[in-house]
């Protein structure tokens, strides 16, 4: 392959990585702002595992 794809490829994996990365942590931000328990947003934060 060539190095454009490879890079095109770890531009991809990285541009998921960073979205999923900073996500989840606003999601568990915005649940404790709500009223959610710890439980709740342990649960949220372990649902991609």
């Amino acid at each position: 392959m060539r190095w454009a794809t490879y890079f095109a490829v770890l531009a991809s994996v990285l541009s998921v990585g960073l979205a999923l990365g900073v996500s989840m942590p606003l999601v568990s931000f915005r649940l404790e702002s709500w009223g959610y328990g710890g439980f709740a947003i342990g649960v949220m934060a372990a649902m991609p595992a």
